[in-house]
């Protein structure tokens, strides 16, 4: 992110009522990225932002037609969020809005690099063997693949001869060397070069912004299914290091 797509950002969550304490400053710095300075003491400062700019399941049951019973909602939401990314042909429209157009400054304003070992390159990766997060990684992505696997296979709107090459790799996971995923897959997704939104490099990418500053619906509405959960633009500038 850069100090002209932070700008960006605040000017459009205050033209949808964000309010902000005035004690509090967003500044974007070379060195940290995005801080937030407390000018001066302020007892328990808060941020309101209007549920329109809050990124919740209601958008993509209604843009995919879902029902409260659909499983795996957060897997849509996430699918959702990769469209009105990377879906540069045809507009997201839900309530007669264009998602897309909507959420632009917030989707600017997201970070340029992805901070995750799951999309480092070999050379990084192996700094992480013997440890646990790296004996792990294998398990945790071959659960993400599965995840995006199992939404695309699950429904007719999607393509599934455009993302072939996808498929074959998700079935063939076990074969492949670190070095050809990275190739396949990981480069594409940390590069932000999706072609297909529904492809599993995209969904990989939108999987990893919504690990890295979700937040559980809960905190806005107590009557949410289990383990649903949000994006809160702007809110999501306070707990995260934005480059």
């Amino acid at each position: 992110m850069s100090s002209d797509a932070l700008k960006a950002l605040l000017q459009w969550g205050a033209s949808f009522g964000v309010i902000v304490p005035e004690e509090l400053k967003f500044l974007y710095t070379d060195l940290k990225g995005i801080i937030c300075v407390c000018e001066k003491d302020i007892d328990n400062p808060s941020i309101k932002i209007p549920p329109e700019i809050v990124i919740s399941r209601n958008l993509p049951m209604k843009f995919f037609g879902l029902s409260e019973s659909t499983k795996n909602i957060n897997g849509w939401l996430k699918l959702f969020f990769a469209k009105i990314k990377f879906d540069r042909d045809n507009d997201t429209i839900v309530d007669n809005v264009r998602v897309n157009d909507k959420f632009k400054p917030y989707l600017d304003a997201l970070p340029s690099r992805l901070n995750s070992p799951l999309v480092w390159n070999p050379s990084e990766l192996k700094r992480l063997s013997s440890t646990n997060i790296g004996n792990s990684i294998h398990e945790k992505f071959e659960g993400i693949f599965k995840e995006w696997f199992e939404l695309v296979s699950s429904s007719d709107m999607f393509d599934l001869e455009r993302v072939a090459d996808d498929v074959q790799t998700f079935h063939n996971l076990d074969e492949l060397t670190y070095e050809a995923l990275y190739e396949k897959i990981l480069k594409i997704t940390e590069l932000q070069r999706p072609t297909i939104w529904y492809s599993f490099p995209a969904f990989l990418w939108s999987h990893l912004i919504f690990i890295s500053r979700a937040f559980p619906e809960y905190v806005l509405n107590r009557n949410c299914p289990d383990n649903s959960i949000v994006l809160l633009p702007i809110v999501d500038l306070l707990n995260h290091d934005y480059r």
